[in-house]
């Protein structure tokens, strides 16, 4: 159990084991005597209350069956209002209430496996802070070379899905997992596996990832949370390839096509996704949108982003705008920026995408676009000492 404050001095909570709570007998409550700690002075009356949080309780009635005081419990929502949220607590974690003298001393609330809220008393007043719980950080390296899918050959590794997806985004630039990977080729995975007091939570980041598919070699190293190829060379591109995690390709980028609504032959300089209505369209681009709203009654819905280079990109047809996303706005790469629809003219949902250079639209899927960053100087020295420890844990060297 943690050490409370109180006051200016530490204690360690000792055990009274005539305190009784009027509601022990509830199923989701639990009051427990407190361990004792040698050769601390004052000796403290106190004990420790476990509440298991059930469906439509609120904190403020979970304290008053815990014992307390209606003041103290407004004081404790308010002071941990710009800390987190206690309206936020979910069922089935437990709060832990720790009395000293009949008195609150201490409250605490699991926001996740990672971190905690703790409400300490100071005088007659609390403080309330998020504080890390301890985790402990191993490496995992898989290799494997692929007999079905890349999918199912890492499962058999006992990959989860969460490191499947990370190492397919990592290459998400240079390999298309869907058509790219055939029989035969081979992956080499570093990663974090993230455990508490023992146990296995869940992994942590990819560090780095060998793979060879159709011949070719592909190399990527976390530095500084990104990734970059053997010669400090970002993955990451400056646009993505498409605006959607799914989707498929409804009509592609020419010169000539016949208009499916009018039948008028005419250019279709942008590439149309079908996707299902209410499918996240995704920003392409780091920039600042131009235009969000209605366009005209022919494009519907949509969004613009203004990105260096002279580069502006354009999302038709929406079913919505992603609240926040208004002109001049920031946006990321991968930043949700709305939703497929139908708005505008249209026979049934799609995403139209169209990218600008300096006014004049270009084919996203062929055209040479910018490149990611390249490190240089200090960084570029950084990066190669952290890439050498890295290909010794990938090759078992390490």
């Amino acid at each position: 159990m943690a050490v409370v404050a109180l006051g200016a001095l530490l204690y360690w909570w000792i055990p009274n084991d005539s305190v009784k709570h009027n509601q022990t007998n509830s199923t989701n409550l639990v009051t427990k005597p407190m361990s004792q700690a040698e050769e601390v002075l004052p000796i403290l009356s106190t004990r420790l209350v476990e509440y298991t949080i059930t469906p439509e309780e609120t904190i403020g009635g979970i304290m008053n069956r815990v014992g307390v005081p209606p003041e103290e419990s407004q004081n404790i929502i308010e002071k941990t209002e710009s800390v987190y949220a206690l309206s936020q607590i979910h069922v089935g974690k437990i709060l832990k209430f720790i009395f000293a003298q009949e008195a609150l001393a201490s409250v605490e609330y699991p926001i996740s496996d990672e971190k905690v809220l703790v409400v300490r008393r100071e005088g007659e007043d609390f403080i309330a802070t998020i504080e890390p719980l301890p985790i402990e950080v191993r490496e995992r390296v898989v290799k494997f070379g692929i007999e079905n899918s890349f999918y199912l050959d890492a499962q058999k590794q006992n990959v989860s899905d969460t490191t499947i997806m990370n190492t397919a985004d990592v290459f998400r630039f240079g390999i298309d997992f869907e058509s790219d990977i055939t029989i035969g080729d081979t992956f080499t995975i570093l990663y974090e596996e993230r455990l508490q007091d023992g146990e296995y939570l869940r992994d942590g980041v990819v560090l780095g990832v060998l793979a060879t598919v159709a011949g070719k070699q592909h190399k990527a190293y976390r530095f500084e949370d990104a990734y970059y190829d053997e010669e400090g060379n970002s993955l990451a591109r400056a646009f993505l390839r498409t605006p959607l995690a799914y989707g498929s390709i409804s009509s592609g980028y020419t010169q000539s096509r016949v208009n499916p609504v009018t039948r008028v032959i005419q250019p279709h300089r942008a590439i149309d996704y079908a996707a299902p209505l209410g499918t996240p369209v995704y920003a392409t681009g780091d920039g600042i949108v131009s235009f969000s709203g209605w366009k005209n009654d022919a494009l519907g819905y949509t969004v613009e982003i203004k990105h260096a280079g002279g580069y502006l990109s354009q999302y038709t047809h929406l079913s919505k705008v992603v609240s926040g996303i208004k002109k001049g706005s920031e946006v990321k790469q991968s930043e949700t920026v709305g939703y497929v629809g139908s708005t505008g003219m249209s026979t049934g949902p799609h995403l139209q995408y169209a990218l600008f250079k300096n006014g004049t639209p270009v084919n996203p899927l062929s055209d040479e676009l910018p490149l990611g960053t390249t490190l240089e100087g200090e960084k570029y020295d950084d990066f190669i000492k952290n890439r050498e420890t890295l290909q010794a844990k990938l090759s078992g060297n390490n």
